[in-house]
């Protein structure tokens, strides 16, 4: 229950909304699931990427879009938005999840480690990403500025220095490696 406690307080939320949030997640797992199980056999399975500079490239500019998603969707004065954002994000990798455990896990179990790897990295990377951004629109208002983005700018320097920004390059340099590695381009 501490952690559930910790997330409502860094995402700004009651209670009921994280649970009623994650049960609309668990129905989308839970949807994707069964599509997965029915289409199974029209699924085609791809190896390992030979790491090459336009694989570590792709997935550098794949890692990079989800930063800036984020990074914009703090300049707009209300957390709410990054709330869906998060909510959509969460609810997508728990549809990858489902389709990695039926896909990846009866026979090819290096590429499943690596693809759950990513996608639970992915959750801890938006989390973070979204709990940085709310930090940002909720400090904005505090910050001596005059002009909006120099308040902006000013919060992102306040919640990235405080140690917040070693925890996202290191959730960074993981999802990159994972997905130069098991997601085929």
């Amino acid at each position: 229950m501490e952690g559930l406690k910790t997330i409502t307080k860094n995402l700004k939320t009651t209670k009921n909304n994280l649970q009623f949030t994650c049960l609309i997640m668990l129905v989308f797992f839970t949807i994707s699931l069964v599509f997965t199980i029915i289409n199974r056999d029209k699924i085609q399975i791809s190896p390992l990427n030979d790491v090459n500079f336009n694989i570590v490239l792709k997935s550098f500019i794949a890692v990079f879009f989800v930063i800036i998603e984020y990074l914009i969707i703090s300049i707009i004065p209300n957390a709410t938005f990054t709330k869906i954002l998060l909510f959509f994000n969460v609810a997508m990798i728990l549809g990858g999840i489902g389709y990695t455990f039926v896909i990846f896990l009866p026979n090819h179990s290096l590429i499943f480690i690596l693809r759950l790897i990513r996608q639970i990295d992915y959750i801890f990377l938006v989390y973070n990403l979204a709990v940085i951004s709310i930090q940002v629109v909720s400090t904005n208002k505090f910050q001596n500025y005059q002009n909006y983005f120099s308040r902006w700018f000013a919060s992102m320097k306040v919640e990235l220095s405080q140690k917040k920004w070693i925890k996202l390059v290191f959730l960074i340099l993981i999802y990159w490696g994972t997905t130069a590695l098991a997601v085929p381009y």
